[in-house]
């Protein structure tokens, strides 16, 4: 009696591309990370744990101007998009990186009831109010708290 044996499956593209490489960040290959996720990013743009690691990965590289594009690419993809707690999330990390301490609030206030995004969109809110509550408050020239 012979035995078959099953042939083995072809790799689904869309696991493996969507996998980067973790390893790029143990060797702190950051631009090798920020291409993985970039070219994941040019096939899904609506990718947003993708998104949050490349604005992460270009603010490292001091390239935050490329990450507009990327917004606006999720955008054009899915015109749903602009509901995504994810997007909210990534953008608000990325006014966050660009010191625009209101639009970063914003998008993380409507990220934060997402069940997914929602506990790291109220620590991100929180440690921006805090940050901002340690900035000591001048008026005419003093400092009111030491």
């Amino acid at each position: 009696m012979s035995e078959q044996t099953a042939p083995n499956p072809a790799p689904n593209p869309l696991l493996t591309r969507s996998q980067p490489n973790p390893l790029r960040f143990a060797q702190s290959d950051f631009e090798g990370a920020t291409v993985q996720y970039q070219n994941l990013l040019v096939t899904n743009p609506n990718n947003y744990v993708a998104m949050e690691k490349v604005v992460s990965l270009l603010r490292r590289a001091g390239k935050l101007s490329d990450v507009e594009e990327i917004f606006q690419n999720a955008e054009k993809k899915d015109p749903r998009a602009s509901s995504h707690a994810g997007l909210y999330y990534s953008k608000g990390c990325y006014f966050r990186y660009t010191n625009n301490i209101t639009d970063a609030v914003k998008n993380f206030n409507l990220a934060r009831r997402d069940g997914e995004w929602g506990g790291r969109a109220l620590e991100s809110m929180v440690s921006e109010q805090a940050s901002e509550a340690s900035v000591p408050f001048r008026r005419r020239g003093t400092t009111i708290f030491n």
